[in-house]
């Protein structure tokens, strides 16, 4: 069982948040839909920390979330599940696809397992993390991580003064999907031969505006052991989110930055098995440490 716990806790998250929604909307899609999700998720914890799979895991499953995101949620139903679509879901009062989604990977996931979507399920970072296999760019430090919150609201501003009369107006759905998702790839892609190729998630994504704030409560973290570090710093040169992460340790706190994405880098690089991922309640200082 111990083995299999990475597989079987996700699944049964996402069903029983799937069996949630279906009580609410009385719509059966979401059980097997959010089993399937959680199930994938578990899954590629389970290649990664017990089978050894030394990140392709993660990857083969950021992929196989990316097909069937466009293949069946933006292609075959048109549901658009950015920023944009949210916004005018909760402009027009419609509360579904990118509301729901925003509820589950956004809001209630982040309480569970902090910005685990951005590093495990999103369909933007695939293309992102795939390209960072291959060439890899030392990611900036800056406070630039807070340029995001503001883009979040120039994004939200836009959506309702500008973008909602292209809806009003029969806009074609499957072309605004198309349109934003390769403005995104563009230029994720393009700062990531710069910047390193998590740049948009850390300082353009309106979603991890929200999610870097909630995840700090989430029960799932990276802890490192103090007394087994040698502070050679392995875990921070490879960190694509630029996170300080032996100040965490040193302070006896798991690592609670809100840029966290919960890919594991740091665990695999660590040449002395100081950082594990844990799942229990976050402390106060865990919290509030910076």
């Amino acid at each position: 069982m111990t083995a299999m716990k990475f597989i079987v806790i996700p699944t049964l998250l996402g069903l029983g948040f799937g069996l949630l929604l279906h009580a609410i909307t009385g719509t059966w899609f979401f059980p097997w839909f959010f089993t399937f999700i959680g199930f994938l998720i578990g899954l590629g914890l389970h290649l990664e920390l017990i089978v050894g799979m030394k990140g392709y895991g993660r990857i083969a499953v950021l992929w196989v979330f990316t097909l069937f995101f466009w293949l069946f949620l933006f292609i075959y139903m048109e549901e658009n599940m950015q920023y944009t679509q949210f916004i005018y879901c909760l402009y027009s009062g419609l509360y579904y696809g990118a509301f729901i989604h925003v509820l589950a990977a956004k809001i209630i996931g982040p309480l569970f397992f902090g910005r685990g979507f951005c590093g495990w399920g999103c369909w933007n970072a695939s293309a992102f993390d795939t390209l960072g296999l291959k060439r890899k760019v030392k990611p900036i430090k800056t406070k630039l991580v807070y340029l995001k919150y503001f883009i979040a609201l120039l994004w939200a501003l836009f959506t309702i003064l500008i973008a909602v009369n292209y809806f009003q107006q029969g806009f074609d759905r499957l072309d605004l999907i198309i349109i934003e998702n390769i403005l995104i790839y563009t230029l994720g892609l393009g700062l990531g031969y710069v910047f390193g190729h998590r740049f948009y998630c850390r300082t353009i994504c309106p979603y991890a505006a929200l999610m870097s704030l909630i995840s700090r409560l989430s029960l799932l973290k990276i802890e490192g052991n103090p007394n087994k570090c040698i502070d050679c710093g392995i875990c921070e040169n490879v960190c694509p989110m630029g996170i300080p992460i032996r100040s965490f340790i040193k302070k006896g706190v798991r690592i609670s930055n809100g840029e966290c994405i919960m890919c594991l880098t740091c665990v695999r690089a660590c040449p002395k098995g100081v950082l594990k991922p844990t799942f229990k309640l976050p402390s106060l200082k865990e919290v509030f440490s910076k």
